[in-house]
């Protein structure tokens, strides 16, 4: 069931949505998205590795996406990055 409009998790769950569509754009996955501590961590996929540049382009269109969505009142760090070799499994086929 989604989010009730107009609360925080509903904004969150809008801005997931679009973040995978900008991910996607740029030939990777959004594995994860969370918000933690004042951290907003992104973690990206691509069967060929993730780049500096495929975290650059997407960290870049995701500030304008959240500058749209107007998300975040406070200063929160954003981090893009590959899920790296200690990584989580988020579904079955990881």
């Amino acid at each position: 069931m989604p989010p009730q409009a107009g609360t925080a998790e509903a904004l969150l769950h809008v801005g997931k949505v679009c973040l995978l569509w900008e991910a996607e754009r740029c030939g990777c996955e959004l594995l994860n998205v969370e918000f933690k501590g004042g951290v907003l961590r992104l973690i990206l996929d691509r069967p060929d590795g993730v780049t500096l540049s495929h975290c650059e382009t997407v960290s870049k269109q995701a500030s304008a996406l959240l500058d749209v969505l107007d998300w975040g009142e406070r200063r929160y760090v954003r981090e893009v990055s590959s899920p790296g070799l200690d990584r989580p499994l988020y579904e079955p086929r990881d």
